[in-house]
């Protein structure tokens, strides 16, 4: 499948690149698109888990936002489970300038908030008495206190470019530098309801380059 769709992307850039060169692919005023994830060549070729919607409410300036959430739920045994979520949006905005018919490079601005939460449950029966174990995690997945849950905020300058390869359908890269803060929640551990442990919270702050490795896909409407 990944293969097909690679192809499938070759064929319409050289379909494009036989059209008229003087046409302009470009959007305009109210212009609006959708944009997913692609990967030709990884094992999930397109990513439907982080979506990017934008518009152009000027020739060469867009709003934009995107948004990612993911759910994982682990069950090792019928006593044991594990959960996390994560969910992260990113509104911003873009200012395009000049570059040719099919290439529209810009520049902007994006905020950058995320949340992770974690949690684990354990029973389990001593074999000394038969006594029941109930042990619970609150904002981690096991009791090592892996993805420990947060919150974050952040700031990015970006600089990208799309090409269009077809009317309405584009490819795109784009990379940025900018600002993190991390507020770690504490993690508590209960057993038949009292609780038996309690970390600090933790605050961890980042400076330095961002970049999306897959290949941006989108599409106007």
């Amino acid at each position: 499948m990944k293969y097909f769709l690679s192809l499938v992307v070759v064929a319409l850039a050289l379909s494009a690149s036989a059209q008229d060169s003087t046409k302009n692919f470009k959007p305009s005023q109210g212009a609006f698109n959708a944009e997913v994830n692609f990967k030709p060549f990884g094992s999930n070729p397109i990513s439907l888990s982080y979506l990017r919607f934008r518009t152009f409410f000027q020739d060469n300036i867009a709003l934009r936002v995107g948004a990612l959430y993911t759910q994982n739920t682990d069950e090792p045994n019928e006593d044991t489970e594990s959960r996390t979520s994560f969910f992260n949006i990113r509104p911003g905005i873009e200012f395009h300038y000049i570059g040719s018919n099919r290439l529209s490079p810009y520049f902007g601005f994006e905020f950058d908030v995320a949340s992770r939460r974690s949690e684990f449950r354990s029973v389990t029966t001593s074999g000394f008495n038969n006594s029941i174990i109930d042990i619970e995690i609150e904002n981690a997945s096991d009791t090592n206190g892996s993805n420990r849950a947060y919150n974050r905020i952040g700031f990015n300058f970006i600089v990208g470019a799309d090409f269009y390869i077809a009317p309405k359908l584009y490819l795109g890269t784009e990379f940025g530098y900018g600002y993190q803060q991390t507020n770690y929640k504490n993690i508590i551990e209960r057993s038949g309801g009292s609780i038996q442990s309690e970390s600090n919270e933790a605050k961890s702050t980042e400076f330095g380059l961002n970049f999306n490795s897959a290949i941006r896909l989108g599409y106007f409407f």
